[in-house]
């Protein structure tokens, strides 16, 4: 996908994933993507701890952008 992760949730996995991305596949499948575990929406943890890294990140790549 080419979107920013603005809002991070943790799946029991330990995997990041953006709370949309992470919904959005929960509507065709009840699993976790990357290990096909049984995932709800009731399993995910808030991942706001990495909001100031994804900052980071941000303003780092803009940085970078040619004009």
């Amino acid at each position: 996908m080419d979107t920013l992760m603005t809002d991070p949730v943790r799946l029991p996995s330990g995997t990041i994933m953006d709370r949309s991305v992470i919904l959005r596949h929960l509507l065709n499948s009840s699993t976790d993507p990357f290990n096909r575990q049984t995932l709800t929406e009731n399993m995910l943890e808030p991942g706001q701890e990495k909001i100031p890294k994804l900052l980071s990140a941000m303003s780092a790549a803009k940085e970078k952008l040619v004009y």
